[in-house]
Order: C-alpha cells, then structure tokens, then sequence
C-alpha cells in the first residue's frame, strides 16, 4: 500500500492508495477513513477519469516539486507535499495557510479577468481574478479584507505558480 502525506490549509491529509489490478484501486483519506474503490484512467498528462460505484469524476491534475494542483467540478485543492521542514505547523512558514497581503498564482496560467485595481477595498473572500488554467477558469478570492496595493499582472498575461499577482495592505 502507498501512502503519500499532504498538508491543505495548515491540516496534515494521508493518501492511503492499494492497486487492486486492472486499474482498479482502493484508497482513503487519513487513516481511519473509511476506503472505497474506484476504477482510475489516464486520460493524458494531465487529466484521470474516476469511476467510482454510482458516478464518474473528470480531475485535473498538476504538479511541481512542492505541491499538487488539483481540480475537480470547477473545485480546486491546492496539496503541498508533506516535508521535514513544513511539518512544523500551519503558517509557520509565511505560506498560504497564513493572511499575508501577497495573493498569488496557485497554479501556472493565463490572467483571465481583473476585478480589482490598486487603491480598492477588498473583503475576505472578494474575488479578485481569474485565472485559465488546464481548460478551466479559477476565480482567486481574497483571504483576508484590505486595499489593492499593486497589481503585478495585467489581462491576458502568463503567470507561473507562486508569482504574486495582486499585493493587499492593511485595512485603512
């Protein structure tokens, strides 16, 4: 059986996965949840098809040395990958689990639509960009309220994972 450690919003998830032959396997989510078995096909780099026993589910999946983008029914979870140095706890590290001002790109793509300017006053969970990604349109919000410090990115541009796209102060 593999088991592979994530962190989600400072919260340590365990991968348990056993392949039961012919593209079948039999996971669970930390350890004392309960397994299920689906049916999983690559559809190519990027996309697997999963079958579960009443429904089938279309995930996108990406991935660089530290973390794991996936999205599923326009939902997307960002999963770093559990290491020595981030096992310390939630925001220990300055990193998305905390409220800093810096909003950035969870995932490579492409600037899709601004709603927000430098000098705007922004709520917790405001939307303040889109980003196309993998074929599907991720609306980014704000973690926390404060106004537009600087918009790093204009419409239409490429963005790498990690880049700072909108910078917030404090709320004034």
């Amino acid at each position: 059986m593999a088991k592979k450690i994530f962190k989600r919003n400072g919260e340590l998830l365990t991968l348990n996965l056993e392949s039961l032959g012919e593209g079948k396997v039999r996971f669970s989510l930390n350890d004392d949840g309960e397994a299920a078995e689906s049916r999983i096909t690559r559809i190519d780099d990027h996309q697997l098809l999963i079958r579960l026993v009443s429904r089938q589910i279309k995930a996108f999946v990406a991935e660089d040395d530290n973390t794991c983008y996936v999205s599923i029914n326009g939902e997307q979870f960002i999963l770093e990958k559990a290491t020595a140095a981030n096992l310390q706890g939630p925001g220990s590290d300055g990193g998305e689990g905390d409220l800093s001002g810096e909003i950035t790109a969870p995932m490579p793509g492409k600037l899709l639509k601004l709603f927000v300017s430098e000098g705007d006053a922004v709520e917790a969970g405001q939307p303040l960009f889109i980003l196309e990604a993998m074929k599907m349109e991720n609306e980014i919000k704000s973690r926390r309220a404060g106004t537009v410090e600087k918009v790093a990115f204009a419409e239409g541009e490429l963005v790498s994972v990690g880049q700072v796209v909108v910078t917030l102060n404090d709320v004034k």
